[in-house]
């Protein structure tokens, strides 16, 4: 079976507060076992620090790097050089070199939920927004304003929570209790 090394920051290790990097880790992980493949997840840091870390002698024993969220063009180059097969990037943009990139459709995505609500003739439609206030808005979130505007429906400030987080680390019972707020 061929093996994929999983390089991710810390914080986006799977652990038992929610976070969008763990829940992706664990996807990857599942499918590469249906798949009768290998996947291992190796922390950024043993990697890279920058230049190569204690860990980065074995990222040779795997034939393909698969690097979550991690703009660092010296790591992408040096990953190329151990010639291992591909290196595919989650969330990060590298147009100057050959790698798979791999960005979700964030605004597109969100739009096209609040269209389909909007369609079934929904007319509250919540949002909970991964950016809290003052932050720079999320594409998720200008997705969901643009469907709802495209809609004609008015944008209630009452029906877009920003729960509280550490990091990119959400508790699940922030979420349980902004989706109470929104259905009361």
């Amino acid at each position: 079976a061929r093996r994929l090394a999983v390089l991710v920051p810390s914080t986006g290790m799977p652990g038992e507060a929610w976070t969008y990097f763990g829940d992706m880790v664990q996807g990857i992980l599942r499918r590469a076992e249906r798949c009768g493949e290998g996947a291992e997840i190796v922390p950024m840091e043993r990697a890279w620090l920058p230049g190569p870390g204690p860990e980065w002698p074995r990222l040779r024993d795997f034939d393909a790097h698969l690097v979550i969220e991690r703009d660092d063009h010296a790591l992408i180059h040096s990953l190329f050089r151990l010639r291992r097969g591909p290196v595919v990037v989650l969330d990060s943009h590298y147009r100057d070199l050959p790698v798979i990139g791999v960005v979700d459709g964030s605004f597109e995505g969100a739009r096209l939920a609040v269209h389909h609500l909007a369609g079934l003739g929904h007319t509250r439609i919540a949002h909970l927004s991964p950016r809290g206030p003052g932050e720079a808005t999320h594409d998720k979130t200008r997705g969901y304003e643009a469907a709802l505007a495209e809609a004609g429906l008015p944008l209630d400030p009452a029906l877009v929570s920003c729960p509280p987080r550490q990091g990119e680390t959400v508790a699940a019972s922030a979420i349980e209790q902004a989706v109470e707020e929104f259905m009361a």
